[in-house]
């Protein structure tokens, strides 16, 4: 199974779409983002997708803000 590509599938994707047309890159084996990404555009007719990733962002938001607040007390070796 390919697992690496070293940037070229992102390359791939900016050469061959024509100008006009939006291009998204995501990383492979990333499905994450990837539908995170896909929420945004059906959120464009979607009020309840975008008030669910609001609330998905903020939550996201405080559990990074604790890790951060761990790092600092506890810093990244322990």
């Amino acid at each position: 199974m390919l697992t690496r590509l070293d940037g070229v599938d992102s390359l791939l994707s900016i050469v061959h779409m024509p100008r006009s047309v939006p291009v998204a890159t995501v990383a492979i084996n990333n499905s994450t983002n990837t539908a995170l990404l896909a929420i945004r555009m059906l959120g464009i007719s979607n009020t309840d997708l975008v008030s669910r990733m609001s609330q998905y962002q903020k939550d996201i938001r405080e559990e990074n803000m604790v890790k951060g607040k761990k790092l600092e007390q506890q810093g990244w070796e322990s």
